[in-house]
């Protein structure tokens, strides 16, 4: 996530073995090449799989994993605010969380809730900024992307369905 013009934060993948990895939040100075490792793993997770996104404005960091029930608030440090433990947290096999965006006044995270064979990425949960679920939009399409327009409050959507793009208008909806 290119913040500005010496810094990004990503996700980085240290190998393990010749067939797996570990993942983990980095903290790149573009200008130096400086590259730190922040946040930490949760101890109850193996072979990690996660994405993120970064408010500059309010201060916070929010991972989601593929493969747990479970999202993480941080600082833009990495020092970990609060987990937010989904129902089907202790489930094994499940494909969860896709893509997380942060808005003004929430946080999006499209979800999929199926085993992982299905995939079917087609709900957006909503939760406050502090990691308080709200509601659930059902899509009714394959998410495959997903991104946040802040300027017009949309979300963009890219599927993997019969209908390839598409977006909502979220004024009114959340």
């Amino acid at each position: 996530i290119y913040i500005n013009g010496t810094l990004s934060y990503g996700i980085i993948s240290k190998p393990t073995s010749h067939n797996s990895f570990d993942q983990m939040i980095g903290k790149w100075n573009m200008l130096t090449g400086d590259l730190k490792i922040i946040g930490e793993k949760h101890p109850d997770t193996h072979k990690k799989r996660s994405m993120i996104d970064v408010s500059m404005e309010k201060k916070m960091l929010v991972e989601v994993y593929s493969n747990y029930d479970l999202m993480n608030i941080s600082d833009l440090d990495g020092n970990i605010q609060c987990y937010i433990y989904g129902p089907d947290w202790t489930t094994k096999g499940l494909e969860t969380f896709n893509d997380v965006m942060i808005t003004s006044n929430h946080i999006l995270a499209s979800y999929s809730g199926d085993e992982w064979a299905k995939g079917r990425t087609d709900k957006i949960h909503v939760f406050d900024l502090k990691g308080n679920y709200i509601k659930t939009l059902d899509i009714g399409y394959n998410i495959r992307i997903c991104c946040y327009d802040s300027t017009n409050h949309r979300l963009f959507m890219v599927f993997n369905d019969e209908i390839q793009f598409g977006y909502i208008d979220l004024k009114g909806i959340i």
